[in-house]
């Protein structure tokens, strides 16, 4: 249950994930609701993400699926050109997905403080998860680690790799996304509602 060290808040590599800097007030997300195409610019360097509600309560303390378009720039540069990094391998773009379940009903109690009820290391559902697009749960085959194979590409369906996915109250997802375009310094995302 992680976003496989490739983070500041998981590693303390690379930039924050679009979920901190949503929650320190630092970004505001593109909402889509209804069948859309998005052109996203690098997170890293525009605060450009998308939000996609699953069990919306007004706030953001709720469950949602946040899209960005990482690339190896900035603050990811200097950890993504490392001797074994834990940025992606190394890879220069691609479109990361998370899976957020932020909601605070019962705040879990731990060493870490955590103001939600899950968090990334001890709660049953991850607070944030990368859903990896080779299909894997908690990188399995990586040591934990995110590597290339785990950003979306263009050509990627999320329908095609994981075609039963639910949210965590175990309702089938009624949108896919579809990854477009992409070059290192855009990529396009439609979200296409059934």
């Amino acid at each position: 249950k992680s976003v496989g060290c490739a983070d500041m808040m998981d590693y303390s590599c690379g930039d924050h994930n679009c979920y901190s800097k949503l929650m320190l007030g630092w970004v505001e997300p593109i909402v889509v609701t209804n069948n859309q195409t998005v052109i996203l610019k690098s997170f890293e360097s525009s605060g450009e993400f998308i939000m996609i509600l699953l069990d919306y309560d007004g706030t953001y303390f709720c469950e949602y699926l946040l899209i960005d378009f990482y690339t190896a720039t900035g603050l990811n540069q200097m950890h993504s050109n490392l001797k074994d990094t834990y940025m992606y391998g190394g890879a220069e773009y691609g479109v990361r997905i998370y899976h957020v379940d932020s909601n605070v009903d019962t705040p879990f109690n731990d060493e870490y403080s955590s103001v939600t009820s899950n968090n990334n290391s001890l709660s049953k559902n991850a607070l944030l998860y990368l859903i990896e697009a080779d299909g894997e749960n908690n990188f399995d085959s990586t040591n934990g680690v995110a590597k290339e194979k785990d950003l979306w590409q263009s050509g990627s369906k999320f329908s095609d790799i994981f075609p039963s996915y639910v949210s965590y109250n175990y309702q089938l997802f009624w949108f896919d996304i579809i990854i477009g375009e992409m070059n290192s310094g855009s990529a396009t995302i439609t979200i296409e509602f059934k």
